[in-house]
């Protein structure tokens, strides 16, 4: 994907723009991914090549009709179902139709990420390497966002009362600039990690469920032997990272997922909907 002198140029300018370019990269990734891996069902499928995890190789991962794929308060992105999961559902083709269950219509979205990028100052040794010894100490956004929700009717509602980590996956890239922008791919000068909310809650524990950043060093520490899991080093491997991690964890994710949904319809019957039936003051 390349840039424009006039693009880099206002990015100089505005480097509040540098997140949407990254998610715009993530999304031109999702894309080359499905074109070169297509489904199980495309005529262009070679199983000997194909780099697709088994839960998705009939799966569609994303939806070419719209460029931001379904972006909403909640999320940034986001990326089909793997097939177990649509199984355990029971769901064929309609799954907001077919399971009855949900509350909120927005969860049928797929998984959801949230995409974070921040500027660390220049290092005499690469932010992978200094992530690596425990030695990169920056602060990793993590702050909690405001309940957005579209019922089954088709009402959409926000709930300030009601925060939580919305988003199923988080991706978190370190960057550092190089005459005022950053490398897009992400081969020089940055950090790339993926990881699946629930692991991102269990390493806050003893922060709280209210915590607006957590410390890249002990986040690896809580991690640790497995970090690695977890980092991706060109902007081009996330799609793949995140789908591994979801192929891995759906069931952990999916759980999350219906917990916020409970927590959703909680708040709808025993606070908005009262609050609605209360007399007004004349």
């Amino acid at each position: 994907m390349e840039l424009s002198e006039r693009l880099l140029k206002i990015l100089k300018n505005n480097p509040s723009w540098i997140g949407r370019v990254y998610e715009s990269f993530i999304i031109s990734a999702i894309k080359d991914f499905e074109r070169n891996n297509p489904p199980a069902h495309s005529p262009d499928f070679k199983p000997e090549t194909n780099r697709r995890p088994y839960g998705y190789l009939h799966n569609k991962l994303f939806d070419p009709v719209s460029e931001e794929n379904g972006e909403s308060d909640v999320a940034d992105i986001y990326f089909g179902y793997p097939q177990p999961l649509l199984d355990s559902c029971k769901v064929t083709t309609d799954p907001l139709n077919e399971d009855k269950d949900w509350f909120c219509r927005t969860t049928w979205n797929g998984w959801a990420v949230e995409v974070k990028t921040k500027l660390v100052d220049k290092t005499e040794r690469p932010l992978r390497h200094l992530a690596y010894a425990n030695k990169l100490k920056t602060a990793l956004p993590v702050s909690p966002k405001a309940a957005w929700m579209q019922t089954r009717n088709g009402k959409e509602l926000t709930s300030n009362q009601l925060k939580r980590r919305w988003a199923d996956l988080y991706v978190y890239i370190l960057y550092q600039l190089d005459d005022g922008i950053p490398d897009f791919t992400g081969a020089t000068g940055t950090y790339i990690m993926v990881i699946p909310t629930f692991i991102l809650n269990e390493a806050l524990k003893d922060t709280g469920e209210n915590a607006e950043t957590i410390q890249l060093n002990k986040l690896m520490k809580v991690l640790a032997p497995h970090h690695l899991r977890y980092f991706t080093y060109l902007t081009e491997h996330i799609p793949g990272k995140m789908l591994q991690l979801a192929s891995e964890h759906w069931q952990e994710m999916f759980a999350y997922k219906r917990e916020g949904d409970a927590l959703k319809r909680q708040w709808y019957e025993n606070i908005h909907l009262p609050s609605l039936a209360k007399p007004r003051k004349q």
